[in-house]
């Protein structure tokens, strides 16, 4: 069973990055919002698109 998002339900993945006091299960827009909550959500939008796209390329 896939691990979903704690805030949307959405899929997601542990995070733990430096400053955070326990791991969290997090999609990547819920993740840049909980990081930087100052970002414009174009901004979230925009980087959580990109990072999709990179996820689903084939890696060497």
């Amino acid at each position: 069973m896939a691990d979903t998002c704690e805030v949307c339900g959405a899929p997601g993945e542990e995070v733990f990055p430096p400053g955070w006091t326990r791991v969290h299960i997090l999609c990547l827009p819920c993740a840049l919002r909980k990081a930087a909550p100052d970002l414009p959500e174009e901004t979230v939008q925009a980087l959580a698109h990109w990072g999709e796209r990179d996820r689903a390329r084939p890696h060497p």
